[in-house]
């Protein structure tokens, strides 16, 4: 089993050729998950075969979205020319995913299988509402090792780390055109795909260690 470890909204990063279309919304902005990148480099050293982050903000284009569903550029890069939009996606959206789809293919062609494991975080109050919550996990609930993984994940949760509490497809389910799908869909049986989504109310030191541990440990025994 080969692992890769996925973070489509880690960075906060705007290429220079293209801040002057932020200059006057950037301060205003969600640029990236908050403590996505920090949750990413908890866990992804430990475990990955193979991982990344998108090298751009999800402001520039979103490498969770799809072009075919028009959700890969904001509302922003959205309004540029066909031209220049068409040179972002060159430049970050298409690159980023093809690594992962190409790690994947060599993987499945020697008999490999793939997990591909993605990390979010999501803001815990809505429109002054608390989300309830602190980790969720994202799977396909029709895939049996996804589910048995995930439940897997979540007794050692609340074994080593009660004080988080864990839902199942929560805050969010599976998207139609996120980047996981996209390669459940590209693989089939040969790859599983789980996401996980901290709440930002849990990226402290203390947080982001029992939640990679947690995470690690138990991939780590699965995988074997």
């Amino acid at each position: 089993m080969k692992i890769m470890v996925s973070c489509e909204h880690g960075s906060s990063v705007i290429p220079p050729e293209w801040q002057h279309l932020f200059a006057a919304e950037k301060s205003q902005m969600r640029l990236c998950e908050y403590g996505a990148q920090q949750l990413f480099d908890a866990i992804a050293p430990r475990i990955a075969n193979y991982s990344d982050v998108a090298p751009v903000s999800m402001q520039v284009v979103d490498t969770d979205g799809s072009i075919s569903c028009g959700t890969a550029l904001s509302a922003i890069t959205s309004e540029l020319s066909a031209h220049d939009a068409g040179q972002i996606i060159r430049d970050y959206y298409l690159p980023y995913q093809i690594e992962f789809e190409d790690h994947a293919e060599q993987w499945s062609q020697s008999g490999e299988r793939v997990l591909m494991l993605g990390i979010h975080t999501f803001e815990p109050i809505v429109n002054n509402i608390p989300i309830g919550m602190d980790v969720g996990l994202i799977f396909d609930h029709t895939q049996t090792e996804e589910r048995s993984l995930a439940l897997r994940i979540k007794r050692a949760f609340e074994k080593s780390a009660p004080w988080l509490r864990v839902r199942f497809n929560a805050p969010f389910k599976v998207k139609d055109d996120g980047f996981v799908q996209h390669m459940r869909e590209m693989f089939d049986t040969k790859l599983l795909g789980l996401e996980i989504y901290v709440g930002e109310n849990v990226i402290f030191p203390q947080g982001i260690e029992a939640v990679s541990n947690v995470m690690c440990e138990v991939i780590s025994r699965w995988r074997e």
